[in-house]
């Protein structure tokens, strides 16, 4: 195991993840609100290492972190004007937002959907880009909140799914 305190992010440690990562394998990092056990969220094998390490049902999407704004458009099939304004106002910060996924993001990581949980993580260390796609995977829970209007629209939190519809690809 190796360490690093968020006030002296150390390089080599850096490039050393992004290899792990690079390669499949798993990573700890810290999030805002918890510790998150991150892998390559365009590799389908670190998805389905992700759930099994964690014992976490495939079908529980898993949260993919990106370090900046530039990132989003890899892994989104559009970007939502109320999603670039929530964006501009709370990223980096605790908010995830569900937005369509694209061709890019494998099912293994949405858990079937076709939506992809977002989140820009305000830990220097979560956001210093070691994948070199700076695309992550975490794989913490985080509570559902109800949506709030923003704008006259809802763009906000959510499963994707209403009323016991299920979209997911079996």
């Amino acid at each position: 195991m190796i360490r690093m305190e968020e006030a002296h992010i150390d390089g080599t440690v850096i490039r050393e993840a992004g290899r792990i990562l690079r390669e499949g394998g798993l990573v700890a990092f810290p999030t805002e609100t918890v510790y998150g056990l991150g892998g390559d969220a365009l590799n389908p094998q670190s998805s389905r290492k992700i759930y099994a390490a964690k014992g976490r049902p495939s079908d529980n999407p898993l949260i993919i972190h990106i370090a900046d704004l530039d990132a989003l458009g890899l892994i989104v099939r559009e970007i939502p004007e109320c999603a670039v304004r929530l964006a501009e106002r709370f990223w980096p910060g605790p908010l995830t937002m569900i937005l369509h996924k694209s061709e890019r993001v494998p099912y293994e990581t949405t858990g079937g959907l076709d939506t992809v949980a977002v989140r820009m993580p305000v830990n220097r260390t979560a956001g210093t880009d070691p994948c070199g796609r700076r695309v992550c995977g975490g794989a913490q829970r985080q509570p559902l909140r109800q949506a709030k209007p923003y704008g006259g629209q809802i763009c906000g939190r959510g499963s994707g799914r209403e009323s016991g519809d299920d979209h997911r690809r079996r």
